[in-house]
């Protein structure tokens, strides 16, 4: 079985089309419709890979939604307070906060 890696970017496609000496129109019949990031997404700063959504910040974490072609979606979470070994504390209140704020972010 063949199969072509998608590329994340329009250089990586560029590139691929290059190496296998064909145009890109000819390359985007080989690889077929090219995964998007969803919309409002914008790609991470210093990243060709990596499209982030809006954040949802607390002062107690960060949860950023995030897209990359091989994953999909996911969250990426922050806490403040966790360094190794020691792992980060919510109180009651902050937990039920926390996890309304991913709830949000899986949401949205």
């Amino acid at each position: 079985m063949n199969s072509t890696k998608t590329p994340a970017t329009v250089r990586e496609l560029a590139d691929m089309a290059r190496e296998q000496g064909k145009t890109l129109v000819e390359m985007l019949d080989i690889i077929g419709p090219i995964p998007m990031p969803p919309a409002g997404y914008i790609l991470a700063q210093g990243r060709e890979d990596k499209w982030i959504g809006h954040e949802i910040v607390n002062r107690r974490w960060i949860i950023t939604p995030t897209w990359n072609v091989p994953n999909g979606r996911a969250l990426e979470v922050w806490m403040a307070d966790h360094k190794a070994p020691r792992y980060a504390e919510l109180s009651q209140a902050d937990a039920v906060q926390f996890a309304a704020d991913l709830l949000a972010a899986a949401q949205a």
